[in-house]
């Protein structure tokens, strides 16, 4: 079966140890680079992966960065 068209992962490392927490976000660094559209939701700015392209920072509701 085809893969996604759209991989939408909110907190995706949420709950994890540090070792599986990097194999996660290398995994999603692959996959974007490999063309895969990714919208990731998180609330710790370090686990933006090289391959975001584009973020939005909300505080108390409003975008304060685009």
């Amino acid at each position: 079966a085809p893969g996604p068209e759209l991989l939408f992962l909110d907190e995706p490392t949420a709950g994890l140890d540090q070792a599986a927490r990097h194999l996660t976000l290398d995994l999603l660094q692959r996959l974007a680079e490999s063309g895969m559209p990714l919208v990731l939701v998180t609330h710790h700015e370090e686990e933006i992966i090289p391959a975001v392209n584009r973020f939005l920072r909300l505080e108390n509701g409003q975008a304060v960065r685009d």
